[in-house]
């Protein structure tokens, strides 16, 4: 049975003010913090019913645990009960936020409302603000995963680093390694541990085309610094698996081995037109090879996605000043046919 505990110990709490079973979710049924309490939706019919159907298979909700599975991949759900496997199931011990999407970059597989980056090329600014903090009991958390944006540069920051020092509490987050939080680095050092997730979507060009506004150069020169302090915090390397970078997934591989760094690797579902299905068979079987091979094992060509991939990555070129010709050539051949 694909039983997870983070429907008994977790909440994600998105940009959105949504109130979710995890970050993974797909839900069905939408509740929101403006409308309902933390305690109100862990103990909803929709939660009850989550919870029963995945005693015996699968929810919609979870659709994405499945589907990593499904290619034999590590899913979440399985990362989460591996952490959880000694703990209650009732108290909420894991809490995993996205409080503030102030961002200084531009990913392609990200949107206006979660990087305030694309906010000012798109021209819309986010007004979603909420504070779930106060509802929270910290004494039971005992971990906290933080992400943004970018969290090293939302106003949040400091306070989450502050509640997770008082409530002796390990703390998660992700960085897009275009910089390195200085100020930050002794209050993190003195928390009972942190795990930090290094986003990699791409090495040199193609690091700096998928994540716009990305220098390579000093990125690389950032994560070793991070990786400097591998004795006191652990590491992880996070990459989007999509259809700009399955191509140069062995040298994210070997990056990451070089490092002597754990990757973690997911394949993009949504938007359907940045998987891998929205790839021709002509150009898979090109760049398939012994470290990727696994990504395609449900591939499927999906012919609306291929389309709408064309009409997207022409749209962000011009949008974004960067061509895909110029970085990878023999996908930009396929996409102008």
């Amino acid at each position: 049975m694909p039983y997870c505990k983070a429907l008994y110990n977790h909440v994600f709490i998105s940009l959105t003010g949504e109130l979710q079973t995890c970050c993974r979710a797909n839900p069905t049924q939408r509740f929101y913090f403006k409308d309902t309490t933390v305690n109100e939706f862990r103990n909803s019919d929709y939660i009850n019913e989550v919870k029963e159907t995945m005693q015996t298979g699968w929810h919609p909700n979870c659709e994405q645990c499945k589907l990593v599975e499904d290619v034999g991949l590590n899913s979440a759900r399985e990362k989460h009960n591996n952490i959880f496997s000694k703990g209650k199931e009732g108290d909420l011990t894991f809490v995993d936020m996205s409080l503030n999407n102030q961002c200084n970059i531009s990913c392609r597989m990200c949107n206006d409302t979660i990087s305030s980056s694309w906010g000012k090329i798109t021209g819309y600014q986010s007004s979603v603000q909420f504070d779930a903090l106060d509802q929270i009991d910290w004494t039971k958390v005992k971990r906290i995963k933080y992400t943004g944006g970018e969290p090293f540069v939302t106003k949040e920051i400091k306070h989450i680093i502050d509640i997770a020092a008082e409530n002796n509490i390990i703390l998660h987050f992700n960085t897009n390694c275009t910089f390195f939080p200085e100020k930050y680095i002794d209050k993190l050092l003195s928390l009972k541990k942190v795990y930090v997730a290094l986003s990699i979507d791409g090495i040199g060009d193609i690091a700096e085309y998928v994540r716009h506004g990305t220098n390579w150069h000093s990125a690389n020169n950032i994560i070793e610094h991070w990786l400097s302090y591998k004795d006191q915090i652990q590491f992880n390397i996070n990459t989007c698996v999509q259809a700009y970078n399955i191509h140069q997934f062995k040298k994210i591989q070997e990056f990451a081995d070089k490092h002597n760094t754990i990757l973690n690797a997911e394949p993009i579902q949504d938007p359907s037109y940045f998987s891998l299905n929205a790839l021709p068979v002509e150009y898979v079987d090109t760049v398939t090879d012994d470290v990727n091979q696994h990504y395609f094992k449900n591939y499927k060509f999906d012919n609306n996605a291929f389309e709408k991939l064309k009409l997207q990555t022409k749209y962000m070129d011009k949008l974004l000043g960067k061509s895909l010709e110029s970085v990878n050539p023999l996908l930009a051949s396929y996409l102008d046919k």
